[in-house]
Order: C-alpha cells, then sequence, then structure tokens
C-alpha cells in the first residue's frame, strides 16, 4: 500500500494560499504588499529561496484572483 504525499510545490502553494487568505483583508489598497509578506512568510517558515516563494504565491494569487499576479512585469522602453 502506497501513501499518497502531495508534491512539496503544491505544499507551498498551499500554505501561501492559507497565509493570502488570512491577511487580504490588511491590503485594501493594493497586493504587491500582500505578495512580499507572503513570500517572506514562505521563506522564514519553509525556508526557501526567494525565487521558489514567489512562484509558490503567485500561483496562489492566481488561483485566488488577486490582482498582483495578474500583472505583467515592465517592459524596456523602445528607443
Amino acid at each position: 500500500m502506497s501513501a499518497t504525499h502531495p508534491d512539496y510545490q503544491d505544499v507551498l502553494k498551499s500554505s501561501a494560499m492559507h497565509y493570502l487568505q488570512r491577511h487580504q483583508a490588511e491590503h485594501l489598497s493594493g497586493d504587491d504588499r500582500l505578495f512580499t509578506r507572503a513570500v517572506g512568510h514562505l521563506v522564514a517558515d519553509h525556508n526557501v529561496s526567494d525565487p521558489t516563494a514567489e512562484k509558490a504565491v503567485h500561483l496562489a494569487m492566481t488561483d485566488l484572483g488577486l490582482g498582483a499576479a495578474d500583472r505583467s512585469p515592465p517592459r524596456a522602453a523602445r528607443t
């Protein structure tokens, strides 16, 4: 009999989703600060790198339909 273990990325995303849901009301003026706080939470509690935490938070924000995840990075101006 084999036990099913969730993928670590799924665990991180789930943790990010719970954090975002708990703290969303504190950030009515924008989602950038919420994103930063959620990344910091994953880095501190799960001991992961910033890029790994950022990816998990981005995926969680996308699933929750939060605005910061919908923004594209700025593009360089054409000259």
